[in-house]
Order: structure tokens, then C-alpha cells, then sequence
């Protein structure tokens, strides 16, 4: 968090010297509100990013799990507000920062996970969860996005120091379907398939630095962070490398990283606590764009997943809160690797100047360990978007899950998951 601080105040010092030619300040974001239905979920919480959790398999054991009608936040992209700037000087160098950070429109909340899994700890356990949660990176900081200061020099590339995604995070970016929507697909709503390679909390990592450039048609990209007792454990360590390639219509984006002593958090048994679980995890992403004809563009990829026992272990006496929240228990993963893998196929066809419609269909794979038998999620989506007017879209989208295995001892999910769930929503989303 040291870093992030560093970052507002260049901004500031920054702006302070700003020349009239100078692009050293732009305010930019997001406004983006749904009204929106599911068959099979929980209620809305607007403490999270998405109102909703398309990637969340319910409970059939769960009485509060329905059809819910209700106005979403987020419903294509999460709302959020950024300041960025850059100063290129005669001699090849150049300076820059990024600070953004993500809210609940809705809720007139900064995005917080820990308050949404803090306003579902039960006494009665899973079967009375009653609103939507989600483990995230993003749990109440003023900053909870990406916050960078960045150095670069001629052709070399550049050096982004602080608060920044991982580089599965940013391939995604240029091979996802469905546009990367929020609360229609699997890739845009669940941290763990989208950067987080199982713990969604290290889709974006504190104390990190991260190095992209590029050479002719080639990009790459190396990143490194440490830990500070969040994400992940004090002792613990990521490391990630991409490569990409893209020449006319195709485009190519590759990425890896390797965690050491990740924390994820939970819902916890226990009144106003979190659990937190231990875990080594590593993850790849391989992905392609092709463009066609300038109307048709067709996207295909996988990511993939290892969570394995923690190199470190730890216990509720060394690990007593985390992100100010108290933690009512501490379990280390142990015995064979849970290995999840989602693939996509996916294609959208811009009709006129205003209309584009996507399709995209979205398999994720939970391989047997323990005594946890596999199983497949299938995920069916359809959007529609049109532009209004400049930075102003209307969207429309459907989006069916369908689970294959839901017996209580699938790796999908230990606690009999209901088969389907149907999301159907419309919005309109304002960039400036």
C-alpha cells in the first residue's frame, strides 16, 4: 500500500508542473447499471463488483435460492473511476502513473468482497447464505483496481511498479469472448478463470512489479510480487511471463504464473468472520483472435488452473484477521491437485455501425482429486450491443449455465449444486 500512496502523490506533483502540452492528467471511468433476472441464484449484494455471480453453482440445500428480479451494478463492465497520466521528455524517457479504483453503482459502495462474504457468515452454515459473494482483490481499498507509477525508454518498454494485474489478466483482454462481460460470462465475472488462476484474490497483487514491451510483431510481459500478508502470505511469492504475436487479422496471446502461499477467503460459520484457505496455485492461459472480413471476429482459448498444498502452513495462531476482518479459521489445501480448466470458442458480428451482436460458448472442466468425483459447467451466451450515442451503449444479454455431475461429491461444487441457472439482463453503459 506504501506504493500506492507514492503513486497519488506523483500524481499530484505531477499535475503541479504540468506544461500546456503536456498529457500529464485525464480522468476517465465507467457508469453501468442493469436491470436483470436469474432463475437459480441469490439475491443481489452490492458490495461486489457484479451485483450477481454468474460463476457461483448454488446449493439445492439453500432456501433462499429463486428467481430474483432486481437492478444490477456492472452489468457489462464494472463501474469504476481512474486518473492517468504520462510525460514523454527529449531524450527517449518517459513517465507515467495510473491510479482506478471500482464501485457499486447501486450501492454507492467501493467494491468490498470481505463485506459481502461478512454479510453471509451464518451460524447455520452454507444453507443460509442469502445474497450474492465473491472472494475478490477488491475488498474496500480506496484504491482496489490497478495503482502504477511506470518508466519506460525509447524501445525498451516499460516498468510498472505497485498495484498491478496479473499478465493472464491482460491476454484476456485481447482474446476473451462475449466482450469480457461481467454477469454474462464466466471470464468476465469469476477472478479464479480471469487472472486469478483459482484465487481470485491475486488478480491483482500489491507490491508487484511488471515489466511489458515489444519487438516487431511480437509482445511480451514479466511480473513479480511480493507478499504483504493479503493476498498473499508475507513469505509468499508470484511469478508470471506472457508472449504474444499478432500480424494482420490474427492475433496470439500467451501467459503464466506460479503463486506461492496464496490465501483465498470464504464465507465463514461463524457471525461477522471470514475463513481463509492456503494454497500453492499456478496457471496458464493460450488464446487467439482472427479477424474476418472487418465485420466478423472469432475468439478461442483456454486457461487452466493447479491448486496444491501451500509451501508454508498455517493455523488461526499466526493468521487472526486479514484486510481488517477477523478470520474465524485457518485450513491449509492438502492431498492430491484440484486442476480446473475453462475453454471457450466464441464470435461477434457487428451488423451496422451501432449494432453488434456475440455469442460465445464457455466449458469449464473440474478434474477428480480426493474423493471428489469430475464434472463439467457449460455456459451458453448471447449479447447485443448499440451505441446511442458517442460513449453511450444499450445492451441486452442471456446467459444459461448447465452442470453435468452434480452429486455432493463432484469437484464442481462438495454441496449438491442445482443443475442450471439462467441469467437475462438489459443495460446501458457510459464511458468517459
Amino acid at each position: 500500500m506504501k506504493l500506492i500512496s507514492v503513486v497519488l502523490v506523483a500524481g499530484c506533483a505531477f499535475v503541479a508542473n504540468a506544461r500546456a502540452d503536456d498529457n500529464l492528467l485525464k480522468v476517465y471511468g465507467v457508469l453501468d447499471i442493469a436491470v436483470g433476472n436469474q432463475s437459480n441464484g441469490l439475491r443481489a449484494n452490492h458490495n461486489v463488483g457484479g451485483s450477481v455471480n454468474s460463476a457461483t453453482y448454488f446449493s439445492t440445500l439453500n432456501p433462499n435460492v429463486g428467481s430474483h428480479t432486481e437492478i444490477w451494478s456492472g452489468g457489462l463492465s464494472q463501474d469504476r473511476i481512474g486518473i492517468t497520466g504520462s510525460k514523454s521528455f527529449d531524450n527517449g524517457l518517459r513517465l507515467g502513473y495510473l491510479a482506478e479504483t471500482g464501485f457499486n453503482i447501486i450501492g454507492v459502495k467501493l467494491i468490498n468482497g470481505d463485506a459481502a462474504l461478512l454479510d453471509n457468515s451464518q451460524a447455520h452454515g452454507s444453507a443460509g447464505y442469502s445474497s450474492s459473494s465473491a472472494n475478490t482483490s477488491q475488498v474496500g481499498q480506496f484504491i482496489n483496481r490497478e495503482a502504477y507509477l511506470k518508466v519506460g525508454y525509447g524501445s525498451l518498454g516499460e516498468l510498472r511498479a505497485g498495484r498491478n494485474q496479473s499478465l493472464i489478466t491482460d491476454a484476456l483482454g485481447t482474446v476473451a469472448p462475449l466482450a469480457g462481460a461481467q454477469d454474462f460470462s464466466p471470464l468476465g465475472n469469476s477472478g479464479a478463470f480471469s487472472g486469478g488462476v483459482g484465487v481470485s484474490e491475486t488478480l491483482r497483487l500489491d507490491d508487484s512489479v511488471k515489466y511489458a514491451g515489444s519487438t516487431g510483431d511480437f509482445n511480451y510481459g514479466l511480473m513479480f510480487a511480493k507478499g504483504n500478508g493479503t493476498a498473499l502470505a508475507n513469505q509468499g511469492r508470484m511469478y508470471g511471463a506472457g508472449i504474444g504475436y499478432r500480424s494482420g487479422a490474427l492475433r496470439l496471446q500467451g501467459a503464466y504464473t506460479e503463486e506461492t502461499d496464496a490465501l483465498r477467503e470464504g464465507q465463514s460459520t461463524t457471525p461477522g468472520n471470514i475463513k481463509v484457505t492456503a494454497f500453492n496455485a499456478s496457471g496458464w492461459l493460450v488464446g487467439a483472435s482472427y479477424n474476418l472480413a472487418t465485420d466478423w471476429n472469432f475468439d478461442a482459448g483456454v486457461t487452466h488452473y493447479t491448486l496444491s498444498a501451500p509451501k508454508d502452513v498455517f493455523s488461526h495462531a499466526t493468521l487472526t484477521s486479514m484486510n481488517g476482518y477477523s478470520v474465524a479459521s485457518v485450513s491449509n489445501f492438502s492431498g492430491p491437485s484440484q486442476v480446473v480448466q475453462l475453454s471457450w470458442l466464441g464470435a461477434d458480428y457487428r451488423v451496422s455501425d451501432k449494432l453488434k451482436i456475440y455469442g460465445s460458448v464457455q466449458q469449464a472442466h473440474y478434474r477428480a482429486y480426493s474423493t471428489f468425483t469430475s464434472g463439467n459447467a457449460n455456459w451458453f451466451s448471447m449479447l447485443a450491443t448499440y451505441n446511442v450515442y458517442k460513449n453511450t451503449d444499450l445492451y441486452a444479454a442471456i446467459a444459461h449455465a448447465n452442470l453435468t455431475n452434480t452429486a455432493a461429491t463432484s469437484a464442481i461444487a462438495g454441496n449438491s449444486p442445482i443443475s442450471h441457472n439462467r441469467i437475462i439482463g438489459a443495460g446501458a453503459r457510459f464511458t468517459f
